[in-house]
C-alpha cells in the first residue's frame, strides 16, 4: 500500500537513475535527463536531482561503508531499492547543505512509497543513526576501523579497492616524492563535480553565437575551453534549454573527446579523404564533431553503433551535419562499461580494433580512444575506432605511433592537476593511445614518442589501454625530462617464507617487490607461482616485479601478467618469440621485461629494445641467493647503459645478485638504476633502514 503522501520529485527521479544504473547498467547521464523531463522538474528542482543523482553514484563506496556501519545484517541483505534510498538520504546529509529534519522526513517518505511503509521505519532507524556524526566523525572512524590503508582510502575517497592498488604502484613505478599523499590527491579530484563542457560544432555554430546562447539561456558567463578551439565550459545552468543544444548545433562534449576527432581529423593523409568511419558512435558527441568536420572537406562520415535501434538517436545527434551517415546495420557489438569496470580490460576491444584495421586506408589515421561516459557522468574507458582515408582497404600493414598534436594550446604539455598533482589531463592520454597505420617496412614504428608518459601507463593501471598486436605504443618508466631515480626491489625469495606476511611488512617502503619463479628445469631451484604472486599483492600495494627463471616462458609469462605483476621479465634464452610475447604482455596490461644471463651478450637483445620496459642483467648465476657479485659484470652494465642511450629508448637496467652497501655504488655508477636486493635487505636487522641506506647509495653514485 502506498502511502498517503507522495515523495518529492526530484528525489523519486533520482532513485529512478539509481535503479536503471543497477537494474539495467545504464548511464546516469543518458538516463537522467529523460527522468527530469518526465517529471516536469523545474530549473531548481532539476539542479536538485542532478547534483544528487550524480554525487550519491560517484561516492557510493563512502556511502555503503558508512550505512554498513549503522546496520547489524550484511548490505547485501538489504532490499536493492531500500538500499538505494539510503544512499540518496546519505549523501543529502553527508555530501548536501540539506537541513537534517528535511534529508530523514523525504528519505522515509521515499522508502515509503518504493517499497512499502514496512522499509520506512528501517530506513528512518538508519538515516537518525547516519545524521549522529558529522562527515569527519564518519571518515575517522571509517579509517580506524578499517584493516589496513588501501581499504581506508577505498572507503573513505569511494573508489574499489583494486583501483587504489592500482594508482598507488602507478605512483610507485613513476618515483613520485609522495606517494600516499599524491595518492589521496588524486581519488579526491577523481571525486570532484565536472563542469558541463560544451562544444560549438564548426560550419553550424561559432564558439561567440553559442557562448551569447548560454548567457541568455542560463543567465551565467561561459569560459572558454583550455584545449579545444570549438569548447566552451558553462559555470552553471541546464545546457538543455540552449537552443543549440536543442538543435544539434552543439552538444555536450568534453574536451579530450573533442581533441580526438580534431587529431584524427587533423592527421596527414595520402590519397583521397572523402570517407571516415566512426566504429563506436555512441553517444554520438564524436561522431557529431567529425560530422561537422567532414562536411567543410566535402567527405562523409559513416557512424556505426549496435544495437539496430541506437542510430536513431545517434542520427539525431549528427542530424545538421550534411555529409554525417548513421547506417542501422553495423556488425561490431558496443561495448560499455560502469565505473567500477571502468578501466577494466573491455571484451570487444580488439576485435573493433581488428574491424578498424582492415578497413583503414593504408596512411589512414587509427585511433583506439578510451571515451564513454560514466554511471557518474565522468569519463570511462570505451573503445572507439576513427578512421579517415578514401582508397581500398590493405591487409598487412604495420601502426606508427601518432605524436599528439594538443601541445598548441597547452604549450607546457601535460599539465598538472592543481588538485592532486599526480594526474597527468586525460585528453593527452588519448592522443597518445592514437595510431596510424602503414605499409611496409618503418624504422621509426618501434621508437617512442618523447611525450611525457601517461601516470596510468604503469603496471596494471595500463589495462584500460587497448594495446593492438602490431603497435609499440611510448610506455616510458619516467617522464621524459625527470631524472631516473633508483629503485631497490627486495627478492622475496630470501624472506622467512614462514612469516611471509611480517616479511612483506617489513620492506614495505621499497620501490618494488622482486618475486622469482623457478622450475628447478632453466635453473637448479624450484621456487614461486602464480599463487605466490597473487598472495603478495593481496597483502602489499607495491608493485611486483616477476623474474620468471623457467623453461617455456612464452606460455607461462602470461599467467603471471594475469595475476596482476607490474612487469613480467622473462629469460631471453627460455624465449622462442619475444617480440610475440611482449606485446601479448602489454595487452594484458603488465610491463616487459628480458632477463640476460651473466654469459648471454648484449648484442642477443639490440634488436628488443623498443620492446620491452626493463633490462635485467644477472650479476651472479641464477637460481640461488645470497651470491656473490661478479665483477665482470660492471663491464656488461656500463655496456648496456651506452647501447640504450645510443637506442634512444627509456628502459631501465636492473641487476639481481650480490647486491650490497659496496656493489651497488659500483653498479650504479655503471649505469644500474633498479637493485634486486635479498640478503643485504632481509639480513639485515632494520629492513626499512637498509632499504633507505641502498636507495641514497644508489642516488649519489647514479650514472
Amino acid at each position: 500500500m502506498r502511502p498517503d503522501t507522495d515523495p518529492d520529485p526530484a528525489r523519486l527521479a533520482a532513485l529512478h537513475a539509481l535503479t536503471k544504473v543497477r537494474e539495467d547498467d545504464a548511464y546516469a547521464n543518458l538516463v537522467l535527463p529523460e527522468l527530469l523531463d518526465q517529471a516536469r522538474l523545474d530549473r531548481r528542482d532539476a539542479g536538485f536531482a542532478t547534483a544528487l543523482t550524480y554525487g550519491t553514484l560517484r561516492l557510493q563506496g563512502r556511502y555503503d561503508a558508512i550505512i554498513a556501519a549503522c546496520i547489524d545484517r550484511p548490505l547485501e541483505q538489504v532490499d536493492a531499492v531500500v538500499l538505494d534510498v539510503l544512499r540518496l538520504g546519505a549523501h543529502q546529509l553527508l555530501g548536501m547543505r540539506v537541513p537534517t529534519h528535511a534529508a530523514v522526513s523525504t528519505t522515509v517518505d521515499l522508502a515509503a512509497y518504493s517499497a512499502g511503509r514496512g522499509a520506512s521505519g528501517f530506513v528512518n532507524a538508519v538515516m537518525r543513526r547516519i545524521s549522529e556524526r558529522e562527515l569527519s566523525a564518519w571518515l575517522d572512524r571509517l579509517r580506524a576501523d578499517a584493516p589496513d590503508a588501501t581499504t581506508a582510502l577505498a572507503q573513505t575517497l569511494s573508489h574499489p579497492a583494486w583501483v587504489v592498488k592500482a594508482m598507488r604502484q602507478a605512483l610507485k613505478v613513476n618515483a613520485r616524492p609522495d606517494v600516499e599523499a599524491e595518492l589521496a590527491a588524486l581519488l579526491e579530484a577523481d571525486n570532484t563535480d565536472p563542469r558541463v563542457t560544451l562544444c560549438a560544432r564548426p560550419g553550424l555554430i561559432s564558439v561567440d553565437e553559442l557562448a551569447e546562447q548560454v548567457r541568455d539561456a542560463t543567465g551565467e558567463e561561459p569560459r572558454p575551453g583550455r584545449l579545444s578551439p570549438h569548447a566552451l565550459v558553462m559555470t552553471g545552468g541546464d545546457p538543455g534549454r540552449i537552443e543549440a543544444i536543442r538543435d544539434s548545433c552543439a552538444g555536450v562534449e568534453d574536451e579530450a573527446s573533442q581533441l580526438v576527432a580534431l587529431m584524427v581529423a587533423a592527421a596527414p593523409l595520402e590519397g583521397r579523404d572523402q570517407r571516415w568511419l566512426d566504429l563506436c558512435a555512441g553517444p554520438g558527441g564524436k561522431a557529431a564533431l567529425l560530422g561537422a568536420l567532414a562536411a567543410a572537406r566535402d567527405a562523409t562520415l559513416v557512424a556505426t553503433r549496435s544495437p539496430p535501434t541506437v542510430p536513431a538517436w545517434l542520427r539525431a545527434r549528427c542530424g545538421p551535419c550534411p555529409r554525417a551517415w548513421s547506417p542501422c546495420a553495423p556488425t561490431m557489438a558496443a561495448t560499455r562499461a560502469g565505473r567500477s569496470r571502468a578501466l577494466r580490460p573491455r571484451p570487444g576491444g580488439r576485435p573493433l580494433l581488428r574491424v578498424g584495421l582492415a578497413a583503414a586506408s593504408p596512411r589512414g589515421p587509427l585511433a583506439p580512444h578510451s571515451a564513454g561516459r560514466g554511471r557518474a557522468g565522468r569519463a570511462t574507458a570505451g573503445a572507439v575506432g576513427l578512421r579517415r582515408g578514401g582508397g581500398p582497404p590493405r591487409r598487412r600493414g604495420r601502426l606508427r605511433h601518432l605524436h599528439a598534436a594538443c601541445a598548441r594550446n597547452q604549450p607546457g604539455g601535460a599539465r598538472r592537476d592543481p588538485a592532486g598533482g599526480a594526474r597527468r589531463h586525460q585528453a593527452g592520454a588519448a592522443a597518445r593511445r592514437a595510431h596510424r597505420r602503414r605499409t611496409g617496412p618503418d624504422p621509426a614504428g618501434r621508437r617512442r614518442s618523447g611525450a611525457a608518459a601517461d601516470l596510468a601507463a604503469s603496471g596494471r593501471f595500463r589495462r584500460h589501454v587497448l594495446r593492438p598486436a602490431a603497435a609499440r605504443v611510448s610506455q616510458h618508466p619516467h617522464p621524459a625530462k625527470e631524472p631516473i631515480m633508483p629503485a631497490i626491489h627486495p627478492s622475496i625469495l630470501n624472506a622467512d617464507q614462514a612469516h611471509l606476511a611480517a616479511e612483506l611488512d617489513r620492506v614495505r617502503t621499497a620501490d618494488g617487490l622482486h618475486v622469482d619463479i623457478m622450475d628447478n628445469h632453466f635453473v637448479p631451484n624450484q621456487f614461486g607461482g602464480p599463487s605466490l604472486v597473487e598472495a603478495v599483492l593481496a597483502h602489499s600495494d607495491l608493485p611486483v616485479d616477476a623474474h620468471l627463471m623457467l623453461e617455456n616462458a612464452d606460455r607461462w609469462a602470461p599467467v603471471y601478467a594475469e595475476a596482476g605483476c607490474a612487469i613480467v621479465t622473462s629469460h631471453l634464452e627460455a624465449t622462442t618469440a619475444p617480440f610475440r610475447l611482449a606485446r601479448q604482455l602489454r595487452r594484458l596490461g603488465a610491463g616487459v621485461g628480458l632477463a640476460l644471463r651473466p654469459a648471454t651478450p648484449l648484442a642477443a637483445v639490440e634488436s628488443l629494445l623498443g620492446e620491452i620496459d626493463l633490462l635485467l642483467l644477472m650479476t651472479v648465476e641464477p637460481g640461488f641467493g645470497g651470491q656473490s657479485f661478479l665483477e665482470p659484470m660492471l663491464d656488461k652494465i656500463a655496456a648496456a647503459r651506452r647501447l640504450v642511450g645510443r637506442s634512444g629508448q627509456q628502459l631501465r637496467i636492473q641487476i639481481d645478485g650480490g647486491v650490497t652497501e659496496q656493489t651497488i655504488v659500483r653498479a650504479a655508477e655503471a649505469g644500474a638504476d633498479v637493485f634486486v636486493a635479498g640478503s643485504a635487505v632481509y639480513g639485515a636487522d632494520d629492513a626499512a633502514a637498509a632499504i633507505k641506506t641502498l636507495r641514497e647509495q644508489a642516488a649519489a653514485h647514479r650514472h
